[in-house]
C-alpha cells in the first residue's frame, strides 16, 4: 500500500474542500506509478561510525523512518527521482540532504550538544521531550485531508484530539471543559483573530485556513509556553509550509470552484496564489432543508503566501487573505415568529514574519499582522434588530532564543491591539466602542537535565491599558522518558485572557479571566501506533457574570468561578491497509458565569464522547474508503435560570467518503455526511410566552458532496497530495 491516503471536506465552506480532495490525487498516483522506487542510505558521524536511531524525514510528505544499528535507512514506493530529506539525531546538528533513488546516499552529521533524546510520540512523526512536546497532539495537512471526521477543515480535524469536542450545529472547538473563546489560533506564532468563517444559525462553521499551506499543526491543551497568551484552555499552533512545487490546481465541486497557482524559483522565493468561489444555490435547489433561503451562502476569497530566503541566515514569510461572504435566510421560531438573518462579512488578514539565525546559538524572531473584520446582520439577537460590527486587530511579537549547553533561554515582547466599534439597533440605537491595547513580556527557560529528562520554567506578564489591570502567569513543565517509546509528563500553570468583546463594550473596567491548569500525560508509541492517556484539572476564577434585563446584560462583573476535570484516551493504529483513530473523553465541568447563580455545565459540551475515524486503501479499484463515527452522551440546555435545565439524549453520526483516481493527476471524490440521517438534538429552544420548548436540530440531516480535482504540472504527474 502507498503511504498516502485521502479524504474530503463537508459543508458550506469549500475553500478547504477544493484543496482537500485534489490532494487525494497523489495518494493513488504513488500506488500506481512508482511502486518500485527505493531511496536508501546510511547516516555516519565524522569518524565514519554509524548513527543509530537518527530520524530521516521526507520534506514534502512528513513521512519518516529511523536508522538501524548500522545507520541504514530505506524508503520505498516513492514517486520521485530525487528527495529532499531532513536528518536529525540526538547530539548532532540537523541537516537537509538531496537523495538520489537507487543509490546508497551517505550523510555525515556534525556534533551538537543542545538536543535532548527524541522519542516517537505519534504515528510517523516524533517529538522531543522539551518544549511541551509530550503533551501536544500534532497533525499534518495530509492527515487533515484524509480524515473523514475533518471534511477538509483544518480545525475540524482536531475533533479527534484528546479532550476536544465540536458540535454539528456550531463547529468551534470545546477543549477540556472550556468554551470556544478559551482557545486561540496562532499561525507562525502570531495570533489570528476570528479564525472561523461566517456563522449561520445551527450550521457548523469552518476555519479560514487552507490545509495545503500548513506543514505543522499542533493542539496544545495540557499546557503551553509563555510566548502564548490570552487562552485559558488551549492553543492551536500552525506553521506554514517551507517547500512549494510549481503547478496549477483546478477544482470543480458541487458547491463551487477554485484554483491555485504555485511558483518556486530555485527555492529562494516560493509563492502561492489562490482564489475560491463558493455558492450553495445549485446544491440548495436540489437538496432542501428547513430554512427559507432568499440568498444561499456564497463566499469569494483570495489568498497569497510567500516564503523568501534573503540569505542563509534570514528568511521571510508573508501571507494575505481577503474574503467576502453573505447569506440571507429566514426561519420560524417556537413562538411562530419569523426571523430573517441577512448576514454579511468582509475579512482582511495580512501577516509577515522574519526569522534570523544569527549563529548556532542565537535565534531572533520578528512578526506583525493586521486583521480588519466587518460584520452586519439582521435579527441576530432579537426580532427586528440590526447590528454592524467593525473590528481592527493587530499583533506584534519579537523575541530571541539563546542556547548554550543544556539550557535554552527565550525572552520577548508582545503587543495586541483590538479596536472595537459596534452600531446596534433594537427599539433604540446603541453605539459602543473601545480600544484595548495589551502589552506582554515573556520569559522561558528550558533545561535538559539529562538525556531522558527535560524541564521548562516560564513566566508571562500582561498589562491592559483599557482595563488598567495586569497579571503574572508562571508555568512549569517536566517530562521524562521512561523507556524507549514512552514518556510521562506534567504541566502546571496559570493562564489569563481578556473578557469577551461583547462584555468589554458594556464595562471597560473588568478584570482578566483566569484559570490554573494541571495535566499529567502518558504516551507510548511505536512506528505506526500511538497510545496517549491524559488526566487534567482546571480551576477557573474571575469569570464574567451579568444580569439580563430585556435580554440585555447589566451589572457585568468578574464574580464567576468553576472547575473542569477529566480524562482523555487516544489510540492510533494501522493494520495492513487500514489506518484508524479511536478517542474517548470524559469531562466534568461546572461553573458559575454569565447570568447563572448556580453551577452549570457548559452548553453543547458532552460529559462523555467516543470518536472513531478510519481509512482503507483498495488498490484493485484505485480508491480510498473513509468512514467516521461518533457517539456522545448528550449536552445540557438552559434558559434564564438553572431550574430549566434539560439534557438532550445521546447523539451519534456516521460519515462516508470514497476517492477514486482514474488518472495520475485527477481525483474524483464523493462523500455523505450523516449516512443514516440521524436527527441529533443540540439543546432546546424555549418559548418566551409559555413553558414550551422544542429540540434544536441542524437545518438538514444529511450533506452530499462531489468534486473533481485536476493538477497541471510539468509532466502532469504532480498533484496537491504530494505537498504533504
Amino acid at each position: 500500500m502507498s503511504k498516502y491516503k485521502i479524504r474530503v471536506p463537508f459543508i458550506n465552506y469549500i475553500k478547504t474542500r477544493s484543496l482537500q480532495i485534489s490532494l487525494i490525487i497523489m495518494l493513488f498516483s504513488n500506488v500506481i506509478a512508482y511502486s518500485n522506487n527505493i531511496f536508501k542510505g546510511v547516516v555516519l558521524d565524522y569518524n565514519d561510525k554509524p548513527i543509530k536511531n537518527a530520524t530521516i524525514e521526507i520534506n514534502i510528505s512528513n513521512e519518516s523512518t529511523f536508522t538501524n544499528e548500522s545507520g541504514y535507512f530505506e524508503f520505498d514506493n516513492i514517486p520521485y527521482d530525487t528527495l529532499i530529506l531532513k536528518i536529525s539525531a540526538y547530539g548532532f546538528e540537523s541537516v537537509e540532504f538531496t537523495a538520489q533513488k537507487e543509490e546508497k546516499n551517505i550523510i555525515v552529521l556534525s556534533l551538537r550538544l543542545l538536543e535532548l533524546k527524541s522519542v516517537l510520540v505519534q504515528g510517523n512523526r516524533f517529538a522531543t521531550l522539551r518544549n511541551y512536546a509530550a503533551q501536544k497532539v500534532s497533525l499534518t495537512s495530509f492527515e487533515v485531508y484524509t480524515s473523514p471526521t475533518a471534511f477538509g477543515d483544518l480545525i475540524g480535524a482536531l475533533r479527534l484530539s484528546p479532550g476536544a469536542q465540536s458540535s454539528e450545529n456550531d463547529g468551534r472547538l470545546y477543549i477540556r471543559g472550556g468554551v470556544p473563546d478559551e482557545s486561540k489560533v496562532f499561525v507562525n506564532e502570531m495570533m489570528v483573530f476570528n479564525p472561523y468563517t461566517l456563522k449561520q444559525r445551527n450550521v457548523s462553521t469552518r476555519s479560514r485556513f487552507s490545509p495545503f499551506l500548513y506543514q505543522g499543526i499542533s493542539l496544545q491543551s495540557g499546557g503551553y509556553e509563555a510566548n502564548y497568551g490570552q487562552a485559558l484552555s488551549g492553543v492551536l499552533s500552525m506553521k506554514t509550509i517551507d517547500n512549494i512545487e510549481s503547478r496549477t490546481d483546478i477544482n470543480i465541486t458541487s458547491v463551487g470552484v477554485s484554483s491555485g497557482i504555485s511558483v518556486n524559483k530555485k527555492s529562494s522565493s516560493q509563492m502561492y496564489f489562490g482564489i475560491d468561489y463558493t455558492n450553495l444555490f445549485p446544491y440548495g435547489t436540489i437538496f432542501k432543508d428547513s430554512y427559507k433561503w432568499n440568498k444561499y451562502f456564497n463566499n469569494l476569497s483570495g489568498e497569497f503566501y510567500g516564503k523568501f530566503k534573503l540569505s542563509k541566515k534570514v528568511s521571510v514569510k508573508s501571507y494575505l487573505n481577503i474574503s467576502s461572504s453573505s447569506v440571507d435566510y429566514s426561519y420560524i421560531n417556537i413562538d411562530s415568529l419569523q426571523y430573517s438573518n441577512n448576514l454579511s462579512e468582509n475579512y482582511l488578514w495580512g501577516q509577515i514574519t522574519v526569522e534570523y539565525q544569527q549563529n548556532k546559538n542565537l535565534f531572533w524572531f520578528f512578526g506583525s499582522n493586521f486583521i480588519n473584520s466587518e460584520f452586519s446582520g439582521t435579527d441576530v439577537n432579537q426580532l427586528s434588530d440590526n447590528v454592524t460590527t467593525k473590528i481592527k486587530f493587530n499583533n506584534n511579537k519579537s523575541y530571541f532564543r539563546y542556547s548554550i549547553n543544556n539550557f535554552i533561554f527565550t525572552s520577548g515582547f508582545e503587543s495586541i491591539f483590538t479596536g472595537y466599534n459596534q452600531n446596534y439597533y433594537y427599539k433604540d440605537n446603541y453605539l459602543m466602542s473601545f480600544d484595548n491595547f495589551l502589552l506582554a513580556h515573556f520569559y522561558n527557560i528550558e533545561y535538559n537535565i539529562n538525556d531522558n529528562t527535560s524541564m521548562s520554567l516560564g513566566l508571562r506578564g500582561e498589562y491592559s491599558l483599557l482595563m488598567q489591570k495586569h497579571n503574572i502567569a508562571p508555568r512549569f513543565y517536566l517530562a521524562k522518558n521512561l523507556k524507549k517509546n514512552s514518556i510521562i509528563s506534567l504541566s502546571l500553570g496559570w493562564y489569563y485572557q481578556d473578557p469577551q468583546n461583547d462584555y468589554l463594550k458594556f464595562n471597560k473596567q473588568l478584570d482578566f479571566e483566569n484559570t490554573f491548569g494541571s495535566t499529567l500525560s502518558y504516551v507510548y508509541a511505536l512506528k505506526k501506533s500511538k497510545f496517549q492517556l491524559d488526566i487534567y484539572y482546571k480551576k477557573y476564577n474571575d469569570l464574567t457574570t451579568f444580569n439580563l434585563e430585556d435580554f440585555r446584560p447589566t451589572l457585568i462583573e468578574n464574580k464567576g468561578f468553576g472547575y473542569a476535570c477529566g480524562a482523555d484516551i487516544f489510540y492510533k493504529g494501522n493494520i495492513n491497509n487500514f489506518e484508524y483513530i479511536v478517542s474517548y473523553s470524559h469531562v466534568n465541568s461546572k461553573r458559575i458565569y454569565q447570568n447563572f447563580s448556580n453551577y452549570r455545565f457548559p452548553a453543547l459540551l458532552s460529559p462523555n464522547a467516543l470518536k472513531f475515524d478510519g481509512k482503507y486503501w483498495i488498490s484493485q479499484i484505485k480508491s480510498l474508503i473513509g468512514i467516521s463515527y461518533f457517539i456522545d452522551s448528550g449536552s445540557y440546555s438552559y434558559f434564564n435560570d438553572p431550574t430549566s435545565t434539560i439534557k438532550s439524549p445521546f447523539r451519534n453520526n456516521m460519515n462516508l467518503d470514497i476517492s477514486y483516481l482514474p488518472k495520475r493527476n485527477l481525483i474524483i471524490h464523493a462523500s455523505i455526511r450523516n449516512i443514516f440521517g440521524q436527527k441529533n438534538v443540540y439543546g432546546y429552544e424555549y418559548s418566551r410566552i409559555n413553558n414550551d420548548y422544542i429540540p434544536i436540530n441542524t437545518p438538514s440531516t444529511r450533506f452530499y458532496y462531489i468534486g473533481i480535482f485536476l493538477t497541471i504540472s510539468k509532466y502532469n504527474k504532480r498533484n496537491q497530495l504530494e505537498s504533504f
